[in-house]
C-alpha cells in the first residue's frame, strides 16, 4: 500500500528523479573512494577527519553534475548560510524542492539549521497531497523533500526521500530509493574533466570559507 510520500512521489514528481537522486549519491561515494585511494595523504590517519568533507563534497558535486547532464527538468541553486559560510545546493522542480543531507540513520534527522527550518514551512499545506484526482493549485507552495543517505565506515547504506514537518523536527513520511532505477549516462573524457574542475573549485571554497564546519552536517 502506498503511502503518503509514496504516493505524492509516483503521480506527481518525474518517475526519473528517486533514480536520479540514488544514482547521483552512489557516484559521489564512488569519487570519493577513488580519491582516497589514489592519493596517498588521504590514506594517512590524520586524514580520516576529513573524510566526512570529502564525502560531502563529492555528493553535492556528482548531483548537481547530473542534475546538468540528464535534462530532468532540475535546476541547481548554490545557497550560502551565512555571509563566509559554507555553501549547499538547492534543487528545484516544478513539483518540489529538494536539499541534500548526510544522517547518522535511516530514522534521523539531519542537525537543526536554520535554513532547513525556514524551508519547511513550505510543508504547511499538507493538504496538497490529500486527493490526486484533483487539479494542482499553483496557489499552493510545492512541498519541500530532503534527500538523506548514509552507512558505517563511509559507506553507503541507504538513500531516502524524506517529507518533513514544519519546523524539520521530525519525518511525516521517508521513502527509500536505495534501489530507484536510474538512466545512467557515462562520463566521457570532457565530462570528468569537468567534474574534477568542479571539484578542485569546491574543495577551495571550502577551505576558505568552511573552516568552522564540521566535515558534512549541511
Amino acid at each position: 500500500m502506498d503511502t503518503l510520500l509514496s504516493s505524492y512521489l509516483k503521480k506527481t514528481l518525474d518517475s526519473r528523479i528517486p533514480g536520479f537522486f540514488a544514482a547521483g549519491v552512489k557516484r559521489g561515494y564512488s569519487l570519493s573512494d577513488e580519491l582516497k585511494s589514489r592519493e596517498s595523504i588521504l590514506q594517512l590517519f590524520e586524514a580520516q577527519n576529513a573524510y566526512g568533507m570529502l564525502r560531502h563534497v563529492c555528493v553535492d558535486i556528482a548531483i548537481q553534475n547530473e542534475a546538468k547532464r540528464l535534462g530532468l527538468g532540475i535546476t541547481v541553486e548554490q545557497k550560502r548560510v551565512s555571509k563566509n559560510g559554507y555553501t549547499y545546493p538547492v534543487l528545484f522542480n516544478d513539483n518540489a524542492v529538494f536539499t541534500l543531507h548526510k544522517t547518522r540513520s535511516k530514522k534521523a534527522m539531519p542537525t537543526s539549521a536554520w535554513n532547513r527550518k525556514n524551508r519547511s514551512f513550505l510543508n504547511r499545506e499538507i493538504s496538497l497531497f490529500d486527493d490526486f484526482d484533483k487539479p494542482y493549485s499553483e496557489e499552493k507552495s510545492v512541498p519541500y523533500l530532503m534527500v538523506t543517505y548514509g552507512g558505517l565506515n563511509y559507506k553507503l547504506s541507504y538513500v531516502q526521500i524524506g517529507l518533513p514537518n514544519v519546523g524539520a523536527t521530525r519525518w511525516i513520511d521517508t521513502v527509500d530509493i536505495s534501489n530507484a532505477l536510474a538512466t545512467v549516462k557515462p562520463l566521457d573524457v570532457g565530462g570528468r574533466k569537468k567534474l574534477k574542475l568542479a571539484f578542485n573549485d569546491r574543495v577551495e571554497q571550502m577551505l576558505e570559507g568552511e573552516k568552522t564546519n564540521d566535515g558534512g552536517q549541511v
